[in-house]
């Protein structure tokens, strides 16, 4: 399979409700495959891809951390008001 097919496959099956961890490993995966393939386009394309793959787990990291801290104060609103 070509890289720049490769990489429209990985597009499809791994848009939704991954993990940070998943989309880390995805942005690795893109980072490795554009060492091996010669043409730039297809490089940068890559590239492109693995920072995409980071930006989407940083939001879906951040995104975790703020529903644990609102789960955090919901309980302690539930804890007061017993």
């Amino acid at each position: 399979m070509r890289p720049s097919s490769r990489l429209m496959s990985m597009g499809r099956r791994f848009a939704f409700n991954k993990t940070v961890e998943e989309y880390r490993r995805l942005a690795k995966e893109c980072r490795e495959t554009a060492r091996t393939v010669s043409r730039e386009n297809e490089r940068s394309g890559l590239l492109a891809m693995a920072d995409r793959w980071e930006l989407i787990a940083d939001r879906n990291a951040d995104a975790a951390e703020g529903a644990s801290e609102n789960g955090r104060r919901a309980s302690k609103a539930r804890a007061r008001e017993q």
